[in-house]
């Protein structure tokens, strides 16, 4: 993640683990690269 991006996201987890104690709420980051570009990105978002 580039840009400053995973330094927000660490934060992010944080206050969400810190506000959320139960696990009640949660954080994904999915890493869509790949050396042969095989994800299905849409297919993964009508899963989820």
């Amino acid at each position: 993640i580039s840009g400053g991006a995973e330094a927000i996201l660490h934060s992010v987890n944080r206050v969400l683990s810190e506000r959320h104690e139960d696990g009640s709420l949660a954080m994904l980051t999915v890493d869509f690269l790949n050396a042969f570009n095989m994800v299905d990105r849409s297919a993964l978002l009508r899963e989820v």
